[in-house]
């Protein structure tokens, strides 16, 4: 989970639960796109209503789940107060999809196994529906452009140009959708490493030239990092992340004491508060 939401209202609500339940009847929708506050301190949407990040993390959604699977599960997240969800772009086994990279039902990223400068075009179609249907339910993506712990290898081995153009594609692809944030990374134990860390930012670079429309984010390594830990991706980042196995305020604060600061979000771990 991205936040904690706290009890879901059931069947036997207490005078707390039928509370949230009312909360989350209430709740209004964002206007997407989500941005930061002129403060730098928050997240508002286009109304300049702070936004608050209630999330889940169903990292293989667009991998795994069929449309109709992914309206079920939407419809169940929207429920319960959800607004944000983490979802890989690509997906392979290191995140619960197929080894390959495939869909549940075939559809492979790139025409050319391994080389990313052949995007499918059914395959970001399977994206471009499931960011319409998270729209249709008020939610939004944190969609991981290079998921570090699964795709990195093959980053590197087509090299920083290829990368450079792939993050060109999916910037102009995705620049005019509004119900999403752009992330990076997912366990980059190896971030420290300047070769490692080129061929992602080569994509993020890219990604932020040709759109100029949305915020990012990075998860960096676990057991602790933020965002910010890499310089190199201060003039990047617009929304730090803070993972931590540790407890979960510690990581928070000294994120949001960084004379660099930025709006700050928990993207999980084996937190303990």
């Amino acid at each position: 989970m991205l936040a904690i939401i706290g009890a879901l209202p059931g069947d036997h609500c207490s005078a707390g639960d039928r509370a949230a339940a009312e909360a989350v009847t209430n709740y209004k929708v964002p206007v997407y796109l989500v941005q930061k506050s002129a403060n730098n301190r928050y997240l508002i949407d286009q109304n300049n209503i702070p936004f608050m990040i209630v999330g889940d993390s169903p990292h293989s959604l667009i991998g795994r789940m069929s449309k109709s699977d992914a309206q079920f599960y939407m419809a169940n997240r929207q429920r319960y107060g959800i607004n944000t969800l983490w979802v890989e772009l690509l997906c392979n086994n290191k995140t619960a999809c197929n080894e390959d990279g495939t869909t549940f039902d075939g559809i492979a990223p790139f025409t050319t196994p391994g080389d990313i400068s052949t995007p499918n075009p059914a395959y970001f179609q399977r994206v471009d529906d499931m960011l319409q249907l998270a729209a249709a339910h008020g939610i939004m993506l944190l969609l991981d452009a290079h998921e570090t712990a699964g795709w990195l290898a093959t980053f590197k081995a087509n090299g920083p140009e290829k990368a450079a153009a792939f993050g060109r594609f999916v910037g102009n692809r995705y620049k005019d959708v509004p119900n999403f944030v752009w992330m990076y990374g997912n366990d980059f134990q190896t971030w420290a490493d300047a070769n490692d860390d080129a061929v992602v930012l080569a994509v993020a670079r890219n990604i932020k030239s040709a759109d100029p429309n949305h915020i990012h984010a990075t998860k960096l390594n676990y057991p602790s990092s933020g965002s910010l830990d890499d310089a190199r991706w201060d003039p990047i980042v617009d929304l730090d992340g803070a993972y931590t196995y540790y407890p979960t305020y510690a990581q928070v604060l000294k994120e949001y004491n960084r004379s660099n600061f930025r709006p700050v979000f928990t993207e999980g771990g084996n937190t303990r508060t």
